[in-house]
């Protein structure tokens, strides 16, 4: 959305179709750094690409001790990973990572470094799913 919103108001500024996306919430835009994380339901931590915002709610206090840096990781990755319902499900239905639900967003190879989400290929999803070519 924010990458949508940059590209329209700086249309003299190039884009680039490649432009990583923040790995905890794609909407936040442009990923600018990498943390090592460890999403719900995967079994290690991998460096992965976040936008500023998520880079700095991640940031471990100077004093915390390890076990309390972890912590830290763990409720803020809770905290700010987009969660939704899959397509058709009820309003009861449990929300789940949005990496896991089908659509535009779901990570059809996993979410290591090497798949991170692009905004080019959103676009191209979003135009598959519409049937737009």
């Amino acid at each position: 959305m924010r990458a949508g919103h940059a590209a329209v108001r700086d249309r003299d500024l190039p884009f680039p179709a490649e432009l990583r996306l923040c790995l905890l919430n794609p909407l936040h835009g442009p990923a600018s750094a990498t943390r090592r994380l460890e999403l719900p339901g995967e079994g290690s931590a991998r460096a992965r690409p976040v936008c500023s915002a998520c880079a700095a709610a991640l940031a471990a206090r100077d004093s915390a001790s390890e076990v309390q840096s972890a912590v830290h990781v763990v409720q803020t990755v809770g905290a700010r990973l987009l969660c939704l319902r899959a397509s058709g499900s009820g309003r009861l239905a449990a929300r789940e990572p949005y990496h896991r639900v089908p659509g535009p967003l779901g990570a059809r190879h996993g979410t290591g470094r090497g798949a991170s989400l692009t905004a080019d290929q959103i676009v191209r999803r979003v135009r598959e799913q519409l049937g737009v070519h």
